[in-house]
């Protein structure tokens, strides 16, 4: 089976010999979306075992990578989307729900923070020298 990649789809083709002609023609099998996570009953009836297994990979593979791309859009967008979020905090009222929310998106910020000092990229601390005792 062949995988042909078209704008933002994906025809599923495989070759079938034609001794009529005596050569292999291609046979569409069907198309799905390029971010696809799943492939219709339909479609995925007409594939053999080994179409199958292999479908199923490619599918594992271009899901981790669609969260890749679609993570780091997010980290691009993180700083304005800071910024919008800072201006909403300050004009606000406090309520038992805000502060739920509050504490809800401190503890993600933390698990940011975390994954930067993880990454390489964490804040550095540039500590005072300890005074000595006289």
């Amino acid at each position: 089976m062949q995988m042909r990649i078209r704008k933002n789809t994906v025809s599923l083709i495989r070759t079938v010999y034609d001794p009529s002609i005596k050569r292999g023609r291609s046979v569409l099998l069907g198309t799905v979306p390029l971010n696809a996570t799943t492939v219709p009953d339909e479609l995925y009836a007409k594939l053999t075992n080994e179409e199958q297994a292999y479908l199923d990979g490619w599918l594992r593979a271009n899901q981790k990578h669609l969260f890749r791309e679609a993570s780091q859009r997010f980290a691009k967008e993180m700083p304005e989307m800071l910024e919008k979020v800072a201006s909403w905090y300050r004009v606000q009222r406090k309520t038992p729900e805000l502060a739920a929310l509050a504490n809800s998106s401190r503890e993600a910020w933390t698990e940011v923070l975390a994954a930067m000092v993880d990454a390489g990229v964490g804040r550095t601390r540039n500590r005072s020298p300890k005074k000595k005792p006289a």
